[in-house]
């Protein structure tokens, strides 16, 4: 039987801090919320716009440059798509789509300061600290 893939490619904007894993067989996982938007005229001609929200995983040099971004940041990646579904805090049922990248590249820099501390990624240990 032959395998169907859903493909993601696009433009997005960096809306979080990257999340970091690191393996117990030193693997390192990069996680990251994007966000792009979509544009739309209503039946009486109001421009309406959606924001819609994706998880883009990378894997080892792949989650190297996922590392580097900004908040603010445009990013182009694309991958194989999938729904992700789970529980949030609030007992609620979520699906979320994810991108896991075979592409990622760094397109644009936000206009914040290089120095803003709050834009490092936030690391996260899976076993052996990175």
């Amino acid at each position: 039987m032959a395998q169907t893939v859903c493909e993601g490619n696009g433009v997005f904007r960096v809306g979080s801090k990257a999340e970091m894993y690191e393996t117990k067989s030193g693997l390192l996982i990069g996680n990251l919320s994007v966000v792009f938007n979509s544009n739309y005229r209503m039946v009486d001609d109001v421009l309406e716009s959606d924001s819609n929200w994706i998880k883009l995983v990378g894997f080892g040099k792949l989650a190297e440059k996922i590392e580097q971004v900004e908040v603010g940041d445009l990013v182009h990646a694309s991958g194989p798509m999938k729904l992700e579904t789970y529980v949030n805090r609030k007992g609620e049922q979520v699906t979320k789509v994810v991108i896991t990248v075979n592409t990622f590249n760094k397109i644009a820099s936000s206009n914040k300061s290089e120095s803003d501390s709050n834009s490092r990624p936030k690391k996260i240990s899976v076993g052996a600290r990175r």
